[in-house]
């Protein structure tokens, strides 16, 4: 998801991006997430390894057609991704929503079927004059977390 939410943050999506801009993008929202961050590992402070893990998978997958049976709708030829279709001018925008809001909401669910139950705090919200206050949980009560 995060090679499609890259080339729509660079309105590439149907278009081509050279892999080094893909691979900004990518990085970008990677690090946006400390569970992505994980997923990609050192890769993102190294343009080698990130360029093999990127070919390696989601390129491949993409130009591989993977889940698509067999149906090509990428290719990555000469160090560029490219959509292998097109769509017209007046549709390219709301195409690009209805692409941007499945790829985020395959994320978000990614990103939540992967957290395990005894990661991270649950807080309240609590208002104080106007203004948001969180209440922690209580340390003693919340294996973990001390």
């Amino acid at each position: 998801m995060l090679t499609l939410l890259a080339m729509l943050n660079k309105d590439q999506l149907p278009g081509a991006l050279p892999f080094d801009a893909l691979a900004e993008g990518f990085a970008r929202l990677a690090r946006r997430s400390a569970k992505l961050r994980l997923d990609v590992g050192d890769a993102l402070e190294n343009d080698k390894a990130l360029r093999k893990h990127l070919e390696k998978n989601p390129i491949n997958a993409w130009a591989g057609g993977s889940g698509t049976k067999g149906k090509k709708f990428f290719a990555y030829e000469d160090g560029v991704f490219r959509t292998k279709f097109n769509v017209a001018f007046e549709e390219r925008e709301a195409f690009q929503e209805l692409v941007r809001e499945f790829a985020d909401w395959r994320l978000g669910e990614y990103l939540d079927r992967s957290v395990s139950p005894n990661e991270g705090i649950v807080c309240k919200v609590l208002h104080l004059n106007q203004k948001p206050v969180l209440l922690l949980p209580n340390r003693k009560k919340t294996p973990g977390h001390g």
